[in-house]
């Protein structure tokens, strides 16, 4: 029985950053060259970003009654420890020198 399931994937910022990339770089590559080679290089590229960004992107993570599956990797839910929600306002891992993750960046590093 499935009880959750998620597939991650890279964000849309990501695919617009290599396609801006790739972009430039194959216009760089395609300077003094025929339209024909252009378009195989600019096709090569994008298709090669493409298939770079699905691999990033092709992580499943599924937690069933018995097991947490992520991607080809299982491990049994008997050998987990029990599981409590992250406070950043009082637990002791935020009063370290740097913040947690929920905190975001504004108290980074705090001094003292």
């Amino acid at each position: 029985m499935r009880e959750y399931s998620e597939r991650l994937g890279v964000p849309a910022s990501w695919w617009l950053l290599v396609v801006a990339c790739a972009a430039l770089l194959g216009t760089t590559l395609w300077a003094g060259l025929s339209v024909a080679t252009a378009i195989v290089i600019y096709a090569v590229l994008e298709g090669a970003c493409a298939a770079a960004l699905l691999g990033w992107g092709a992580a499943r993570i599924t937690v069933t009654t018995s097991e947490l599956v992520a991607d080809s990797r299982r491990l049994p839910l008997a050998q987990v420890a029990e599981v409590a929600a992250m406070d950043c306002s009082s637990g002791p891992t935020c009063r370290r020198r740097y913040t947690c993750a929920w905190q975001g960046r504004r108290r980074s590093r705090r001094t003292g």
